[in-house]
């Protein structure tokens, strides 16, 4: 029989002076223990914190110590986001100098924060903030105002010199050689990035670094579902090493690990959560729900989870291309950001030199060109040009071959441009960001096989730049940065051979090394260059003009030839980096590896 409630009580009354005391005894030496446990977490965190300001201070030729920096020049809206209003001022770091390339890490510049203090349970300040709430409610808030799914759209065939895009008057979308009627309307109106406003913030906040340089910005994505600690120090890790003392945002995985959030604090990164979400389309699915849509369930990891996932914040686009919508919108949540800017692939990305050291001013309307695009290694057969498949094979999958051949006949013979890093003024690189996430968001109307994974971003990108295919000249007033990558003539963005600029996308010529089976001193039979490896210099790849490439892009595809002169690079980075901001760091002969 179940025992009544009296029967209890007089049992808990008969133990109570045998039980009790035991009992207290057990609590006590369980919260003395957990005190002893909280007090030597603490003391280790103070300690580490002690030694990253005293490398700071003593950082002789690795590095230079800055004075104290004053939160009164930091706009009061951020300023209350980043400390609290008894917050005081923190000693902030340069990265260490090299003689890697001299001359470039002389001056004395300001970067970031000593290193953050994280306890088990502290998450990033922003997560829990009214601004952050407000980030969250901002993609919402832009879905609200999308437009209902179509149900009558026709399609009809056009001459390819029909005037591009929407018309409203007519409810019309052309797009290549197909127009679209029964839009119902402008694509650009489900682009939360276009719709948002300068100073607006961008969804998905985690961290927001602290006050950075006016050197420019730096963005790319890095939301892969598993650990990828060995690409952000190769990422971050060499473009500090630099110099580089500007912008650093990120795209991450919601889930991204405590230890790399630990890392990206240290090298000031702001980072946002890239979440995935279902596909939605502008155009009913088969059940009629205007569900599904661009290479949606592929899932996975890697290039699969890229190009078959959407983005939970701008859910029409899978992250290959949500990328573009994102880089827009961190750019115009960060109103005090200005320099030249760079966004590009986070994983195949390393830097040897500070990447916009050999450019000029960004600031003006003189500022020509605005916006720089890479061509990769050209021309056949040790380069290519646009006869290869990936440069035809998205086009002919969305508009057919006859049209494909039809669209790509003055650019076919032309080098291909490289969508995977794109530089550009604030106003530049947020035009061609405009433009190309417009077209994404107009192919949407075109079905699934215009969507990834059967249409991809580098052919689009090729597509709009040579043809200055963008769209007709914005109204005035019109915001909504419907204008081509090279402004209203076409004048303002220009192509950048091999080995020229910015950045050099050793792709192609290093799987041709790699299976020729070429050592680094045998790579010049194939029109790369590289410096031979040596203490100062562990073998970077160099430009025509015989400096080292500021950017090196694809460099996953040289590993058999450039994996250890990286390791050697990576390594002797956060060697320098490990005396200014300590245990954020893995330790030696850890760092760089995996991911």
């Amino acid at each position: 029989m179940a025992p009544n409630r009296k029967s209890v009580a007089k049992a808990g009354r008969s133990g109570k002076n045998g039980s009790s005391s035991s009992f207290i005894s057990t609590v006590f030496t369980l919260i003395t223990a957990l005190s002893l446990i909280s007090a030597f977490y603490i003391l280790s965190i103070d300690h580490e914190q002690a030694h990253s300001e005293k490398s700071l201070a003593n950082t002789g030729a690795t590095g230079q110590a800055i004075s104290k920096l004053s939160l009164d020049a930091v706009p009061p809206s951020r300023g209350a986001e980043l400390h609290s209003a008894s917050a005081s001022p923190e000693t902030i770091y340069v990265p260490p100098s090299t003689s890697t390339a001299p001359g470039f890490l002389s001056r004395s510049v300001t970067v970031g924060a000593t290193l953050p203090r994280l306890r088990p349970g502290n998450e990033p300040r922003a997560a829990s903030s009214p601004a952050a709430h407000a980030l969250e409610k901002a993609p919402a808030a832009a879905a609200a105002k999308r437009r209902p799914v179509a149900t009558n759209v026709v399609k009809t065939l056009v001459p390819l010199s029909a005037p591009q895009g929407y018309y409203p008057e007519s409810q019309t979308l052309t797009i290549g050689r197909w127009r679209l009627t029964g839009v119902t309307h402008d694509p650009a109106l489900d682009s939360p990035a276009i719709a948002q406003a300068h100073g607006e913030p961008a969804p998905g906040l985690m961290h927001r670094a602290r006050p950075a340089a006016n050197e420019g910005m730096v963005m790319g994505l890095a939301a892969y579902p598993n650990d990828i600690m060995g690409k952000l120090e190769r990422f971050v890790g060499t473009l500090r090493f630099t110099g580089y003392a500007g912008h650093i945002v990120l795209g991450v995985h919601p889930k991204i690990s405590r230890r790399e959030q630990r890392y990206l604090q240290a090298m000031n990164v702001t980072y946002y959560a890239s979440d995935s979400g279902p596909c939605t389309s502008p155009l009913p699915s088969k059940g009629g729900d205007g569900g599904g849509g661009g290479g949606a369930g592929l899932g996975g990891s890697g290039t699969n989870y890229i190009r078959g996932t959407c983005s939970k914040h701008y859910d029409r686009l899978v992250f290959e291309w949500a990328r573009y919508e994102m880089a827009l919108g961190w750019i115009k949540a960060c109103p005090e950001c200005t320099g030249w800017m760079l966004v590009c692939d986070v994983k195949d990305t390393a830097f040897q030199r500070p990447p916009f050291a050999d450019l000029g001013p960004s600031e003006g309307e003189k500022v020509t060109p605005d916006l720089l695009v890479f061509e990769e290694a050209y021309p056949p057969p040790m380069g290519f040009d646009n006869n290869h498949w990936f440069a035809w094979g998205s086009v002919r999958n969305c508009f057919g071959k006859e049209h494909e051949q039809e669209m790509m006949r003055d650019y076919r013979n032309k080098p291909v441009l490289c969508s995977g890093s794109t530089v550009g003024t604030r106003e530049g690189l947020s035009r061609y960001l405009a433009a190309i996430t417009r077209r994404y968001y107009e192919m949407t109307w075109l079905g699934p096989k215009c969507t990834p994974p059967n249409a991809v971003d580098q052919p689009v990108h090729n597509w709009l730049f040579y043809t200055n295919h963008g769209y007709r000249r914005a109204a005035p007033g019109d915001k909504s940065g419907a204008l081509s990558f090279g402004g209203a003539d076409g004048t303002k963005a220009r192509a950048m051979p091999f080995g020229e600029g910015p950045v050099q996308t050793v792709g192609r010529l290093c799987s041709m090394a790699e299976k020729a089976k070429l050592k680094l001193g045998e790579v010049g039979a194939w029109n790369l260059s590289m410096a031979p490896p040596s203490a100062e210099n562990p073998g970077l790849f160099l430009n025509k003009d015989g400096k080292p490439a500021p950017v090196v892009h694809q460099h996953d595809r040289c590993y058999g030839i450039w994996r250890k002169p990286l390791s050697a690079y990576c390594n002797k980075a956060h060697d320098a980096l490990r005396a200014v901001v300590g245990g954020a760091i893995r330790k030696k002969g850890e760092a760089c590896s995996g991911g």
